[in-house]
């Protein structure tokens, strides 16, 4: 079973045997683990994340996002990372405010949910994968065909009072 997780995690590049070790992990575990990061990225301990900092906070932890699609979603302007990691003199970089801890971890437990593919407050090695692969899709298709990409539908038509809908189209 480990050998399976530390070559599922090699194939998918993510340089993650310390990550696929820390796998599985529970929501209450891992944003323990992400305080301690904000924490420890917050240079000056005041509560906030500095453009400086927020690489150390945004990178690594139980949850990585394979470095090459984080990149492409950085790119694409896809996520927290595209926030507060933006690309150099680009305008998301030049309208740069601070990550408090609280959204920070906000953040964070969002992406847990989305990892957590089954609900069940524990993120596996396979669901990792999962959201990786479902994030470089996403920020791939942004990225080079933002028309195709994921729309909201649109709102549903009103019906005039005292109309009834038809089915059937007759």
């Amino acid at each position: 079973m480990k050998r399976s997780l530390f070559v599922l995690c090699a194939v998918l590049g993510l340089l993650a045997a310390p990550v696929c070790a820390a796998l599985p992990v529970s929501e209450a575990d891992y944003l323990k683990a992400e305080e301690a990061r904000f924490d420890a990225a917050d240079a000056d301990h005041d509560g906030q994340l500095q453009r400086s900092e927020t690489d150390a906070a945004l990178t690594g932890g139980d949850l990585e996002i394979e470095p090459a699609i984080r990149n492409t979603c950085i790119q694409a302007g896809v996520g927290m990372v595209a926030r507060y990691m933006p690309v150099p003199g680009t305008p998301a970089d030049q309208a740069f405010k601070p990550l408090g801890k609280k959204k920070f971890l906000k953040g964070r437990q969002s992406l847990f949910a989305q990892a957590d593919a089954n609900q069940d407050g524990v993120v596996t090695a396979e669901e990792l994968a999962a959201i990786n692969q479902q994030f470089a899709q996403q920020c791939a298709t942004l990225l080079t065909s933002p028309e195709e990409a994921v729309r909201p539908s649109p709102p549903p038509q009103e019906v005039p009072p005292g109309a009834m809908p038809q089915e059937g189209g007759e």
